[in-house]
């Protein structure tokens, strides 16, 4: 989307998580996610949005996180490795209800 169109820009809807799951993009709802990767994943680095506004032909945008919000931290994962944790502790610890065992059980 050309910036010099945009007439206006808002957080549509939230996910539970916090993360924006659709951005008001002058007047059209879009997904999130494929405005993030529109843009780019190294500009806009995850939809967990605190602040969003148009100024002049620019989009100000605050944020926190990196990536989709769904699944596994490799930097929590490698810091409870770091505090002594097993790769089970950590699997578990990200992924409730999840039951561990060797493949040829």
């Amino acid at each position: 989307m050309q910036l010099d169109k945009l007439t206006s820009i808002s957080i549509g809807r939230r996910g539970a998580s916090g993360r924006a799951e659709t951005l008001k993009i002058s007047g059209k709802e879009v997904p999130a996610p494929q405005f993030r990767l529109a843009i780019g994943d190294k500009t806009m680095r995850s939809t967990l949005i605190d602040t969003l506004r148009l100024e002049g032909n620019s989009v100000y945008m605050k944020g926190r996180g990196f990536g989709h919000g769904v699944g596994m931290s490799q930097w929590g994962a490698w810091l409870l490795a770091q505090r002594g944790k097993t790769a089970q502790d950590i699997v578990t610890y990200y992924f409730k209800g999840v039951r561990i065992q060797d493949s040829w059980q």
